[in-house]
């Protein structure tokens, strides 16, 4: 409402609207955003229901919410909505030694995390909770300047083994970039000094974070994606599946429960932690150049076992801390 209605809208009167005010400010959201079509027709059903709350309480005579696929365009899920990144892409988005290591760290909260641009924007190293078992936890809770969520609701997200380590060295690497150690309540991946010398350390605007992603992109030449930054949620979900990940248990970490599916649902109060570590703990990616797999066969044994110490967690970076290198064929024998 704020961001797609009230802009457009907003300064008229509620008897003043007419279908065709609703068909030009749909005609503007749909080629001039990076909207999906499906996104498009949620954001007019919410105006709809609002004039059918309007006419049930006698501010408006007619509903002017009369609008059909005519207008609307079609939703049949062939077009539109976030695209993805092949895993090869992924893979060098975290890899990579031309990107920064912020870069590569921002790349990987989306697709290994699966988050929301502003969700990255948000998040705090006070909200990385390595305590956590089986594997370490993120919570997001706010977006871009401490703004409520998109759903105004925490998640509880597990940190994949291969984040895991990547977090663990760019503490080290925030702390050489801004002259001191963060503290728990600045920014996992803040403005770098430099393009945004004025504002380093802040968190990501969503001007910002999509700035950052067309540098990952034409860095590295890979073809942006639809919705770029949130592409990369897309493509942890793809690959989460592809390795054999329960839909069900990947979609409580991408989405806030609540909507009900199934009878039950409204009813279920299981602690899901230990099953949603699993599922993310089944996608194998290999971080290229020079990295190795991390995936089934080693998240007990290597990240999580080097994690189980009572004071504090000590970490070493990849390149200082050689293992086999195991081929995806093998892994997925695991």
């Amino acid at each position: 409402m704020r961001k797609h209605v009230l802009p457009s809208l907003g300064a008229m009167m509620l008897a003043e609207v007419r279908p065709k005010h609703l068909a030009e400010w749909v005609h503007t959201l749909r080629p001039m955003t990076t909207l999906a079509p499906h996104t498009v027709r949620n954001v007019y059903g919410l105006v709809g229901a609002m004039f059918r709350d309007a006419a049930v309480a006698g501010h408006v005579e007619n509903d002017p919410a009369i609008l059909t696929k005519t207008q609307l365009g079609e939703d049949d899920g062939s077009e539109g909505g976030a695209g993805r990144y092949t895993r090869e892409q992924f893979a060098l988005m975290i890899g990579s030694a031309e990107l920064p290591e912020h870069a590569r760290v921002f790349a990987a909260l989306g697709g290994l995390a699966g988050l929301r641009l502003g969700a990255i924007a948000g998040l705090r190293w006070g909200d990385l909770d390595t305590t956590a078992a089986p594997l370490w936890r993120l919570t997001s809770s706010r977006t871009y300047d401490g703004k409520p969520t998109k759903t105004g609701k925490a998640s509880r997200v597990p940190v994949h083994p291969v984040l895991a380590e990547m977090l663990g060295a760019w503490r080290h690497g925030w702390g050489q970039m801004f002259g001191r150690a963060p503290t728990a309540e600045d920014p996992i991946v803040p403005r770098a000094p430099g393009k945004w010398r004025e504002a380093a350390g802040a968190p990501h605007t969503e001007k910002t974070g999509g700035d950052l992603m067309d540098t990952i992109l034409a860095t590295l030449a890979i073809p942006a994606a639809p919705m770029k930054v949130h592409a990369l949620r897309s493509t942890f979900i793809s690959m989460a599946l592809e390795d054999g990940a329960n839909d069900r248990l990947v979609e409580r970490i991408t989405h806030t429960p609540g909507k009900t599916r199934r009878a039950f649902d409204r009813y279920d109060r299981a602690d899901y932690w230990p099953q949603l570590c699993a599922e993310v703990s089944k996608l194998a990616i290999t971080p290229n150049p020079g990295g190795r797999v991390i995936g089934r066969s080693t998240v007990h044994s290597t990240v999580l076992g080097s994690a189980r110490k009572d004071t504090g967690i000590s970490w070493r970076r990849r390149e200082s801390n050689p293992r086999p290198r195991m081929l995806r064929s093998e892994l997925l024998r695991v």
